[in-house]
């Protein structure tokens, strides 16, 4: 019935800085298709921004896999992003940010 997700939207309250900030952190690249809307494709699935007057972050935690953990906190604290200490689980390890609005996300190495 279901084989992948499709879309993940974030409602923020200034779609620009939202992409500013994604670019800027994790060097993603993003269409802005105007002020309401822009996404850009993180493996098969689209990440997209839409405006939105009352964003309630905190309701979803998404994850960013990358190859390299410790490579990648090092990267986005170097550019001046507040990560959370590495947790190394048996599944993989991983370690938490927040974005400019609140959003909370995660840099996730498989094991």
């Amino acid at each position: 019935m279901i084989d992948a997700i499709e879309v993940v939207y974030l409602y923020v309250p200034d779609v620009a800085a939202a992409v500013a900030f994604y670019e800027r952190a994790l060097g993603l690249s993003f269409e802005q298709f105007d002020e309401h809307w822009a996404e850009t494709r993180v493996g098969g699935t689209r990440f997209a921004f839409h405006l939105g007057e009352r964003a309630e972050p905190g309701t979803a935690i998404f994850d960013f896999r990358v190859d390299d953990i410790d490579e990648s906190v090092a990267l986005l604290r170097d550019r001046g992003i507040d990560v959370g200490e590495i947790t190394r689980v048996p599944h993989g390890s991983f370690a938490q940010f927040r974005d400019l609005n609140g959003y909370r996300a995660e840099l996730f190495q498989p094991a």
